[in-house]
């Protein structure tokens, strides 16, 4: 669904739009919370963490469970799944430089390294994927919705894969971007602690208690000004297009930066400021 286009797109979008309605999400916030508490108790007072690779397992479990209704929150699996992610990721980015899918067929080390990681991605898909065409009465989830359709085993297999990468990587990035700032800025990190403990106390969030809570949104709107997960957009245009002074010919790559705008003085004073 994130890199398709044109028909494909609206088709897939059509398909999948009724999983993320905002009762089916509002329904996810209870497995949210639980997991997150969950994560948390295994936390040691005084204890140093790698913050991303927590956020990241965690955001995984999520995923997997609400998307999907598996489980990959084993350490171990979730670790190994999440470490592949991450490097699919990497290869993702290296691969938009020019001459790269060159580079990959002639340094052997390279294409090794994209075959381990898509054979422990792939086996990890395929065997969602079987478990749920094995006992299709026991699932209600996006999978479902997809493989009720006329798609075929590589289209849903590209879906899920997707879904895993996009769903899990961002959020987990945007968590850890938003604690390591709380860290940076300990007053507003105590201020914040006041607002959750007077309207949660010790119980687990809610999701409509989210609309009372204004300073955590905030927190969480600077952090993703400072830090977007995604941080530039691209769009190859249809047409010629004349634009700012500028003239693109027909398949233009134009490349939009968030990042850079989020950070400009001209839109936001002291932009560099939490």
């Amino acid at each position: 669904l994130l890199t398709s286009e044109g028909d494909l797109h609206k088709r897939q979008r059509a398909l999948m739009q009724p999983v993320f309605h905002k009762q089916k999400v509002t329904a996810f916030a209870e497995l949210m919370a639980e997991f997150a508490r969950r994560t948390s108790q295994g936390w040691e007072s005084g204890a140093k963490l790698e913050m991303g690779e927590e956020m990241s397992r965690l955001t995984l479990a999520i995923v997997a469970r609400a998307l999907f209704e598996t489980s990959v929150d084993q350490q171990r699996e979730a670790e190994e799944i999440g470490r592949a992610l991450t490097d699919a990721r990497y290869l993702f980015m290296q691969a938009s430089i020019p001459g790269f899918l060159l580079l990959e067929k002639v340094i052997p080390p390279l294409r090794r390294r994209f075959e381990r990681i898509k054979s422990r991605l792939d086996t990890t898909v395929q065997a969602i994927i079987a478990e749920h065409r094995a006992n299709p009465e026991l699932h209600q989830d996006l999978l479902s919705r997809l493989l009720e359709t006329p798609m075929s085993d590589q289209q849903v297999r590209d879906e899920v894969m997707t879904l895993f990468l996009a769903g899990h990587e961002t959020t987990a990035a945007a968590m850890s971007w938003t604690l390591h700032l709380l860290a940076q800025n300990p007053d507003w990190a105590d201020r914040l602690a006041e607002e959750l403990g007077s309207e949660l106390g010790t119980d687990l969030p809610r999701a409509e208690q989210v609309q009372r809570l204004p300073l955590l949104s905030a927190v969480l709107a600077e952090s993703l000004r400072l830090f977007p997960p995604a941080w530039v957009m691209g769009r190859r245009i249809t047409r010629e297009l004349e634009f700012g002074g500028y003239r693109f010919p027909r398949n233009s790559l134009l490349l939009a930066s968030q990042w850079v705008v989020q950070r400009d003085e001209r839109w936001y004073p002291d932009p560099l400021r939490f």
